[in-house]
């Protein structure tokens, strides 16, 4: 048996002085020591033990391992890497660290465990190790750029009486990866943020922290997400997804992730960086509206409306230990999200992404948009079509799209999904809803016409009668006194939302918030701060929701979509 404590000093990982090491307790008997089996011997309990989960530290701890075993190796790493270092001897953990170790017998890995260690105090002063690079993408035709890894100083200061508060009251992820995964110019997911698919995967370990417990701990994928903030040009702040495979973990998570969501199993999520209405955006015009909200704020809507909707939380996001700043986690909904739903299989599916067949393939929707080009008017013909589809779903979702005006809708930013045996219909989702909430007077009716999408099926739809008249229907139900769209109920969950969202947005602020003046040297742009998102929040509340309702039923009734 030995007993091994491990440490972050602030020495190089190579230059562990042997005075801090310890002599390892007596060892037991090889015939007191039962067989190792490696086929499956990471499955047993009693196999080595860590004294720490993965936690927020406002104080050192000492972290502690061992094991009954004679003949087994513990290798550690503290950036990241495959654990090359081996221990024998104990430091302590002080600042924020990551931690991976690997047991070993011999070149064999038996098993593996990743630790986070978070400081809050020691936030304000990051900085990258000697080794990350001072710009990225040096090899893109719009680049170089400066790295960007500190925190403004004079947000620190400002927030510093009550900024530690921020990494309590949401959870933070930790995302523990080879910074060559990230960083490296031929293969780095940060680097080359315009890869897609498998080929871009790189192996991670996930820990969400919840006040200082885990709530998972994970080996699973990471890949690069979205459209157009993958442009090195347009923001530094990426999004990314984790893939849940036996490639690389257990294949999926396994616990309960999203309060009030009784779903407990789980093949992925987005960690959705915000990139529209953000201080992360290139234009000053977008970073000025930022709320770090809307994207939320629609999916709950069309929750409270009584449809299905990705579960979403707002998560502090920490790469090998560097705040990276508010990220929204955030369900995706495709085949994978839809058989955990329905407890089907994930083949089960067709699942349209902005015209795009991400499951399955496109011959029932192009079908279904056959049947609405053919023509809608006669209620035979309606009908036919209705049946294809969940009725009441599209409406709602469409009323919420127009109600929110959302400017990035239909031509991209929607999903659909249907069983691919057609048994039963389709049903659409919200997703990526930031471009919304501007103009009081906004009138999508008459543009919202994108060819293959359910702006067209919209269209094609409302020359019907019986269409207009459940549109109508639907309409009064949620806008009316009590309903899911009136103005004093959106009004109450969207300062719900941001009495989540206030306290935790200047850890963006301090992240993000000097970025476009600082290191992009853009004159339009500010140091952006609370007093920025104030402002928008002050418009929304004070003026935008209580002027949108009414303006935006009177676009209705000029429509024949609303009848008094």
């Amino acid at each position: 048996m030995w007993l091994l404590l491990l440490g972050c000093p602030p020495e190089p990982e190579d230059s562990v002085s042997e005075s801090t090491l310890q002599e390892s307790v007596e060892s037991v008997p090889d015939t007191e020591l039962p067989p190792i089996d490696t086929e499956d011997i990471g499955d047993s309990p009693a196999l080595w033990t860590l004294s720490h989960d993965s936690s927020l530290l406002y104080e050192g701890i000492t972290f502690e391992a061992s094991t009954p075993y004679e003949g087994l190796d513990l290798v550690y790493s503290m950036d990241g890497r495959t654990p090359s270092h081996q221990w024998t001897g104990a430091l302590a953990v002080d600042t924020t660290t990551v931690l991976r170790l690997e047991l070993r017998r011999g070149e064999d890995v038996v098993d593996t465990a990743t630790r986070s260690f978070i400081f809050p105090a020691h936030i304000a002063d990051q900085q990258a190790p000697s080794d990350y690079p001072t710009q990225w993408w040096v090899e893109d035709d719009q680049g170089p750029f400066p790295a960007d890894y500190g925190m403004d100083p004079k947000v620190m200061e400002n927030f510093a009486v009550w900024f530690p508060e921020a990494w309590e009251l949401i959870p933070s992820l930790s995302i523990v990866i080879p910074p060559e995964d990230l960083f490296s110019t031929e293969t780095g997911i940060h680097e080359n943020a315009l890869g897609s698919g498998p080929d871009w995967e790189r192996a991670v370990n996930a820990t969400l922290l919840n006040a200082g417990n885990a709530n998972f701990n994970i080996d699973c994928g990471m890949r690069a997400q979205g459209r157009s903030s993958r442009f090195p040009e347009r923001s530094n702040k990426k999004s990314f997804r984790l893939l849940f495979k036996k490639d690389y973990g257990p294949g999926k998570l396994r616990t309960q992730v999203f309060p009030g969501n009784e779903v407990e199993e789980y093949d992925g999520f987005v960690l959705r960086a915000r990139y529209n209405r953000s201080w992360a955006h290139f234009t000053h015009v977008q970073r000025e509206r930022a709320m770090y909200m809307r994207e939320r704020y629609a999916m709950e809507r069309m929750d409270a409306m009584g449809h299905l909707s990705s579960a979403t939380r707002h998560a502090h996001l920490f790469l090998n230990g560097l705040y990276w700043g508010l990220y929204l986690l955030e369900e995706r909904p495709d085949a994978h999200f839809m058989a955990n739903r329905t407890g089907s299989l994930s083949s089960d599916w067709d699942i349209i992404n902005s015209g795009n067949p991400q499951d399955g393939d496109l011959q029932a929707w192009d079908e279904l948009l056959e049947m609405g080009r053919a023509g809608l008017e006669d209620d035979a013909d309606w009908n036919a079509f209705a049946a294809e589809i969940d009725v009441e779903n599209f409406v709602d979702y469409t009323l919420l799209q127009l109600y929110l005006g959302n400017i990035d809708w239909p031509e991209a930013n929607w999903y659909t999904t249907r069983r691919h045996d057609r048994s039963n219909v389709w049903q659409f989702f919200m997703w990526d809803a930031e471009l919304t909430m501007v103009n009081t007077t906004d009138n999508l009716l008459g543009t919202a016409t994108d060819s293959g999408t359910p702006g067209e099926l919209f269209q094609h739809a409302r020359v019907n009668a019986s269409f207009r008249a459940l549109f109508n229907e639907r309409a009064h139900l949620h806008l009316d006194e009590g309903g899911a769209l009136h103005w004093e109920n959106m009004l109450a969950a969207w300062e719900a939302l941001g009495a989540e969202v206030k306290p935790v947005v200047a850890a963006e602020s301090a992240r993000w918030g000097d970025h476009w003046r600082d290191d992009r040297a853009d004159p339009e742009a500010a140091l952006y701060t609370l007093g920025h998102w104030k402002t928008e929040n002050d418009r929304i509340t004070g003026y935008y929701l209580e002027k949108r309702h009414p303006r935006f039923i009177d676009t209705l009734r000029q429509a024949d979509l609303w009848l008094d």
